[in-house]
């Protein structure tokens, strides 16, 4: 999460106040918990992923691997991107040029 959603654009960070530190990450980000909350692996009871949320456990798992970041770990590499500017919609309160890449020096 950006800072601007819950970090210190907000207030005080742990451990000094309750919002996300830089070092923070959000567990939940990499689910589909809008369609079926919590791990479709572990479905209670006789009854299947499918017929507790609606939907076939491979659609519940992201296609695509990801890991979720800290906002300090991202601001180290959004600051590298380059590229044209981000729309206002696009940008967070990270003290950084938030751009849409690529970069041509920048490589992961």
């Amino acid at each position: 999460s950006d800072p601007q959603d819950d970090g210190f654009e907000l207030g005080p960070v742990y451990p000094k106040g309750p919002w996300r530190p830089n070092f923070g990450v959000q567990r939940g980000s990499v689910q589909f918990n809008s369609l079926c909350s919590g791990d479709p692996a572990r479905a209670g009871g006789t009854k299947s992923v499918e017929e507790l949320c609606g939907y076939r456990m491979e659609e519940l798992i992201p296609a695509i691997p990801s890991i979720p970041l800290s906002y300090g770990a991202a601001s180290e590499l959004l600051a590298k991107l380059g590229g044209p500017a981000a729309p206002k919609s696009f940008r967070g309160a990270l003290d950084l040029n938030y751009t849409l890449g690529p970069s041509s020096t920048f490589k992961l």
